[in-house]
């Protein structure tokens, strides 16, 4: 469940639930948009819905739920069972940390993959960022 708290109120303004799992990371984009990184993965196991973590918007005026450059992210093959983060930035480029596997990504807006990066230090191991 994602929750819109107005601490002005103590009022819990808006929820959303069911488009997501281990999901965290809420962006506001604009006046209408938030985004969300959805790790998109069971609790506990190696397993994923829809081939791996997403990137989730939803849009409040249109109360719509959408997948933003879902199709790189599974070709790239981005997946993170849990913490993990991502941004779109103004032109729509698109920056993931997947904090798991050691792995950061820059997506151009049109979906191709600008760079890649593992943490691989000097004894060949890949370890977490954050």
């Amino acid at each position: 469940m994602i929750v819109l708290y107005r601490q002005s109120t103590n009022k819990i303004i808006w929820k959303g639930t069911g488009h997501f799992y281990r999901q965290h990371d809420v962006d506001i984009l604009d006046s209408v948009r938030i985004s969300i990184f959805n790790n998109n993965s069971l609790e506990g196991t190696e397993g994923y819905f829809g081939g791996g973590s997403v990137v989730v918007i939803y849009d409040f005026k249109k109360d719509k739920y959408s997948k933003y450059l879902s199709e790189a992210l599974i070709k790239n093959k981005v997946k993170t069972l849990m913490e993990g983060r991502s941004e779109i930035l103004p032109n729509g480029d698109l920056f993931i940390e997947e904090s798991n596997r050691g792995r950061t990504l820059f997506f151009n807006a049109d979906g191709t993959l600008r760079w890649g990066h593992y943490n691989r230090a000097a004894d060949d191991k890949v370890y977490r960022v954050g």
